[in-house]
């Protein structure tokens, strides 16, 4: 039986969930050295750093959960 490597890619919902979640929470962080762009950028090093450690064993739903 041959093994199919999954590949999750940063798509359009992930994408879209990562904005939607920074312009709802940035109220929280809001601050003159910290913007909105830094938000996204920081959600999507943390979507990084779990697809690098859990991606390659991990299916897309579970994967959006450890993101949350």
């Amino acid at each position: 039986m041959k093994r199919y490597r999954r590949h999750h890619r940063l798509d359009s919902g992930m994408r879209g969930w990562i904005v939607n979640y920074a312009r709802k929470h940035y109220w929280r962080v809001a601050s003159p050295a910290f913007d909105m762009e830094d938000l996204v950028q920081e959600g999507y090093i943390c979507y990084c750093r779990c697809l690098e450690k859990y991606g390659h064993e991990i299916a897309q739903r579970h994967l959006m959960a450890l993101i949350k």
